[in-house]
């Protein structure tokens, strides 16, 4: 298992990332997570996106009508990049454990963190931020790479790890292949924030 990784590593790699999300690895999911929420959020609301990276999945959702969103990423590059795809959104350069950048977000109600918590220590602190009864969706993997800090073989382990911050009684989850094979899934989280 890898460790946490800085902004740097993250700038440096960023076109890599480009890359690689706008490949197959990643289609299925962005299709899923636009699909849910195309379904289920109004297309006037504000989504968040912590971890938003190079910016593709804010693209997909800009092109089906998404008017309000704000992307959070702490690698300036990622968040230049995503710029230049999604104009009219607003993205922020922070990391989601400052207090600043935490009062940016607390005032969402819709919520995506798509490969995100997997990269970081402090990723119960973050959930907990997310205000209650919020609509989340969030993806895990489960499988190890360079930068994961955990992964999750199996969605029993995601709900012990966040059942106390995610109704999973309530809520929904799904298996996706990303692409890679060799039993490489992509869990997705759909539901509320307790």
């Amino acid at each position: 298992m890898g460790r946490e990784r800085s902004s740097e590593f993250y700038d440096e790699r960023a076109h890599k990332y480009d890359k690689k999300q706008a490949s197959i690895t990643y289609g299925p999911i962005y299709k899923k997570i636009v699909d849910i929420f195309d379904k289920e959020v109004s297309k006037d609301e504000v989504i968040y996106e912590l971890g938003c990276g190079v910016g593709n999945l804010a693209k997909m959702l800009k092109n089906i009508g998404f008017k309000n969103y704000i992307g959070i990423d702490f690698s300036k590059e990622m968040i230049r990049r995503a710029e230049e795809k999604s104009h009219g959104y607003k993205f922020i350069v922070g990391n989601l454990i400052d207090e600043e950048i935490k009062d940016i977000y607390r005032k969402g109600k819709y919520f995506i963190l798509m490969e995100v918590l997997e990269h970081i220590n402090n990723d119960k602190e973050i959930l907990s931020e997310i205000p209650s009864k919020s609509f989340v969706v969030v993806t895990l993997p489960s499988y190890s790479a360079k930068g994961h800090v955990r992964y999750f073989k199996k969605i029993t382990e995601i709900r012990k790890r966040y059942k106390s911050l995610l109704d999973f009684e309530n809520g929904e989850m799904f298996a996706i292949m990303n692409g890679k094979g060799k039993g490489k899934n992509i869990f997705i989280f759909k539901g509320r924030k307790l």
